[in-house]
């Protein structure tokens, strides 16, 4: 988890979103399960990444909790409590949502390999400065 000032939060993987939204909005396990209709089980396997969340338990939670950010919630980014201002799940393009986190995913892939790459060609050099010393 990394955080922004102290409202935004960058969670990459959306069990740790989940866990914060839970701990942020003093939910239990059985709660959740209440609140989305999916089984204890079934939240568990999503909280500890096991498990991608279902379209239901994401609208579940939004609707709940008209404060939270679809956005964050969805691609990890921005303020997790900047929802206010929406008047509703459908407000928002679903479509234009999955393309852009899944752009920004594209993004972050490309800066981790190459930084991958960076840190072999890094090693590679070292290894030969060190064989001609």
């Amino acid at each position: 988890m990394f955080v922004f000032n102290k409202t935004k939060v960058f969670m990459v993987d959306f069990s740790e979103r989940l866990s914060y939204i839970m701990k942020l909005k003093g939910l239990k396990q059985a709660d959740l399960s209440r609140l989305s209709g999916y089984s204890g089980p079934g939240i568990r396997k999503v909280k500890n990444g096991e498990s991608e969340p279902k379209y239901g338990l994401l609208k579940a939670i939004i609707e709940a909790y008209p404060d939270l950010s679809a956005f964050w919630l969805l691609t990890g980014k921005g303020n997790p409590l900047d929802g206010g201002n929406r008047k509703s799940l459908y407000d928002y393009d679903v479509r234009e949502v999955a393309e852009r986190v899944v752009r920004e995913q594209e993004v972050f892939l490309e800066d981790v390999l190459y930084n991958e790459f960076v840190e072999k060609m890094a090693l590679r050099k070292l290894r030969e400065i060190e064989k001609n010393n």
